[in-house]
């Protein structure tokens, strides 16, 4: 009976590391996880920061459940969004009156670029691009390759929205460091055995503990008792481009304009009808700018005289109204701030 169970012990602890060291086993829980939602994972849940910090304070559901839209008469629009993790899956077809398709083309995974230049002119074909302000600096000036090559359509053609699909994995030794040797197992490890409900006060007493008593607390996470919010650590830096308070030359703001102009143009060139930008502001910059000395960026590429983009712009009514729009426990916005975007895109789309 001993072996038995000694074996048994062995199987489980075997078969958990495995689950959380290979990523398509990995993804495959959390999609069952999120189909269940007495097993749901909880880090994401109430706020990301929060789901960091575990600090109760700052724990608020973070829904993402957006208006559907009437459909009203007019030319259907085949959305194409460049965007980060404050759109990616979060906005449908339904959130909009006239838009029939959305083809998300995600920074940081080049296989969901665009790879065809034939457009269906029946349509309106309208690209999006939409970039968080801490992302600006990095994605422009060379970051991931450097954006601007990578926006650039490949020379194919093509009738359908053809979404390049991921190339399979040839090196073996790759793919045994990736799902065998995963540098995420710690976490991943702490999501199968923890991140369950029952779990939470226990974890959130300690972290109070830990916070009041020894000031210790994960440090991704920067806490701002006088707004009572949280922020993303590297949005504060002075040093890092993800910084709001990182000194910003104008040549550089020329520089980034000009990069901006020109991926706009490329598309229009490609037969678009119709290319946006819109940098959705950093919650410190709107909340707590005083907190360094503000750079100023979003409104310093919205208001540059060179700039030949139409906007998205929400930062006059996020800065001034910032809690209305961003969650105190997360690093993005909340369903309001979303729901106020969608529906400022809405409102340049219907023709």
């Amino acid at each position: 009976m001993k072996k038995t169970l000694a074996w048994l012990v062995v199987l489980l602890g075997l078969g958990l590391y495995l689950g959380s060291s290979h990523v398509g086993l990995m993804d495959a829980i959390q999609d069952f996880r999120d189909q269940h939602p007495a097993l749901k994972h909880r880090r994401y849940l109430n706020g990301d920061l929060y789901g960091f910090s575990l600090l109760r304070k700052y724990k608020q559901p973070q829904t993402y459940e957006l208006e559907s839209k009437s459909r009203i008469k007019g030319k259907p629009v085949r959305l194409f969004v460049f965007c980060d993790s404050y759109l990616d899956k979060r906005i449908k077809p339904t959130n909009f009156s006239q838009v029939d398709s959305i083809a998300f083309m995600r920074y940081w995974n080049n296989s969901t670029y665009l790879h065809h230049t034939k457009l269906d002119t029946s349509h309106k074909n309208v690209v999006v691009l939409e970039m968080s302000e801490r992302h600006v600096r990095g994605l422009l000036n060379g970051g991931i390759g450097g954006l601007q090559e990578m926006l650039v359509l490949d020379q194919n053609t093509g009738t359908t929205i053809p979404i390049a699909e991921a190339e399979p994995e040839t090196n073996t030794w790759k793919s045994l460091e990736k799902n065998y040797f995963n540098p995420n197992i710690n976490s991943n490890l702490e999501i199968n055995l923890f991140e369950y409900a029952p779990f939470e006060p226990f974890k959130e007493l300690k972290a109070w503990i830990n916070y009041k008593w020894f000031n210790r607390y994960n440090k991704i996470v920067f806490v701002d008792e006088e707004k009572d919010h949280l922020y993303y650590a590297p949005t504060l830096s002075a040093d890092s481009d993800e910084g709001a308070f990182k000194p910003l030359h104008n040549t550089e703001v020329d520089s980034l304009v000009s990069r901006l102009n020109a991926i706009r143009q490329h598309y229009l060139n490609q037969g678009f009808d119709a290319v946006y930008l819109s940098i959705i502001p950093n919650p410190v910059s709107c909340i707590h700018p005083d907190l360094g000395d503000y750079n100023h960026l979003v409104e310093r590429v919205y208001y540059h005289p060179s700039l030949a983009f139409p906007l998205i712009n929400v930062w006059p009514e996020f800065s001034k109204q910032p809690k209305t729009y961003f969650h105190p426990g997360d690093s993005h916005w909340n369903k309001v701030g979303l729901q106020f975007w969608v529906n400022r895109l809405d409102s340049v789309l219907v023709y």
